[in-house]
């Protein structure tokens, strides 16, 4: 950081000097005589030359001056006790849905590699989510993980109600246990991670 800030503020000073040295610059004598024209014709490719080095200046402080794109890194599931489930991910930004490639679930799913974008109004008929539901009621260690943007609350309360009439109507099969009071321990299929923000997910440290 402060070497970037360093950076920003020669470059700054840069153009400052390049304003004051094209300021006091003499303009030519009007009108030029044919025994001046080579100095004027001199001064005027100096004069384009000096814009030239402001503009270029003024570009690098634009771009010195952007925020570099965020990241956020997906983390592995919690190794503690207990052997962890395996998570689909699933953005869900402001446009509907993102099924993103994995190593573990994703290709026993769809058979390929591609990732798959489901407009959110789609969502309750779309195949492809059927399929993953599917799997994930029939694989014990999978779970479909919503990686929620700020932006799309709206969509998540879409997206998880078709997990819950899913779930609804498998509630037998979801059955994870029965406590001594008769009670039954529900399996649930999907569980969210709220995002900090926009950027670029990364998943290499989450397999």
């Amino acid at each position: 950081m402060q070497e970037a800030k360093a950076r920003l503020e020669k470059a700054e000073k840069d153009k400052l000097a390049a304003k004051k040295k094209l300021l006091a610059m003499p303009p030519p004598p009007p009108p030029p005589d044919e025994k001046d024209l080579a100095n004027v014709k001199k001064r005027q490719l100096e004069i384009e030359e000096l814009i030239k080095q402001i503009k270029e200046v003024e570009g690098k402080i634009a771009e010195r001056k952007k925020e570099p794109e965020q990241s956020i890194t997906i983390m592995p599931a919690n190794r503690g006790g207990g052997q962890p489930r395996q998570p689909i991910f699933v953005e869900v930004n402001q446009s509907g849905l993102v099924i993103h490639p994995d190593e573990k679930n994703f290709k026993k799913v769809f058979g390929d590699e591609k990732p798959r974008q489901i407009p959110i109004a789609q969502v309750s008929g779309n195949a492809d989510f059927k399929k993953l539901l599917n799997h994930a009621l029939a694989d014990r260690r999978a779970i479909i993980t919503f990686l929620l943007r700020p932006n799309a609350i709206g969509n998540y309360n879409t997206a998880r109600g078709v997990v819950a009439g899913f779930e609804k109507a498998n509630q037998n099969k979801l059955v994870a246990g029965i406590l001594p009071t008769g009670d039954k321990i529900m399996r649930s299929l999907s569980g969210k991670v709220p995002l900090p923000g926009d950027g670029v997910l990364d998943f290499s440290k989450a397999d």
